[in-house]
């Protein structure tokens, strides 16, 4: 993945943290906890389970689930999966289920967590003013622009490269037909890059072809409306 597309990634994680606002939401909980352990009493205990509320509140505003797939090996290297809503909302049922009676545990947990979570986003403002000091520019379509992002299946990855060549044709043939089909003055598909973490092809299309294939792809695969799609057009 190039630099621009990185910066895109860090964005998206800076704008899910803000936009679920988990960080408040852990610290309210946090005190809530600190309170309750200091003085036990059904007052305190009302205000920590509204917080417990409050943060699986903030974790369902997050767009994580709108994250294209081909970002799934990024994130992974990034190790942003201990920061995605998912972990976080098991992470805390976990933590009060295991330590019902030592509430203190989960004063000291969320503490920590909430300073892994501070020390992980300053790394990723961090990054993103150096990319801006650097004048590293976002990656975006142009107008008249489309970009299919193909994610290669595991099993086609080998060393049979004969195998792996015919799976690079049946995409450029599935492609190039909806592109005859639809829009027969454009050009065809061209490669415009390749992410060798997971085997990612980025292929630049006319943007009238890019939603009728990820319809299809969604239609195929049953999940309409489409969450977490790998195509962008503009």
């Amino acid at each position: 993945m190039n630099t621009e597309r990185l910066k895109i990634v860090l964005k998206a994680i800076k704008e899910n943290f803000d936009k679920s606002e988990i960080a408040g939401s852990l610290a309210e909980l946090g005190n809530t906890v600190e309170n309750y352990v200091s003085n036990q009493q059904p007052v305190h205990l009302e205000a920590m389970t509204q917080a417990r509320q409050k943060v699986k509140v903030s974790l369902s505003k997050s767009n994580y689930s709108k994250f294209p797939r081909t970002w799934n090996s990024v994130l992974k290297h990034l190790k942003y999966e201990e920061f995605s809503p998912e972990y976080l909302a098991g992470w805390v049922d976990l933590l009060f289920s295991r330590n019902q009676v030592e509430i203190n545990v989960v004063r000291d947990e969320i503490n920590q967590r909430l300073k892994a979570i501070g020390e992980y986003r300053s790394v990723i403002d961090k990054t993103l003013e150096g990319f801006e000091s650097l004048e590293i520019e976002d990656e975006a379509l142009g107008p008249g622009e489309g970009e299919l992002s193909i994610l290669m299946p595991g099993e086609a990855v080998s060393e049979d490269l004969q195998k792996f060549a015919d799976e690079i044709k049946f995409f450029n043939r599935m492609i190039s037909y909806f592109i005859d089909l639809i829009d027969q003055d454009s050009d065809g598909p061209s490669l415009k890059q390749i992410s060798s973490s997971d085997p990612t092809f980025f292929v630049s299309v006319s943007p009238f072809v890019v939603p009728v294939i990820l319809f299809l792809v969604c239609c195929s695969c049953n999940t309409l409306p489409c969450q977490r799609n790998s195509g962008d057009s503009n």
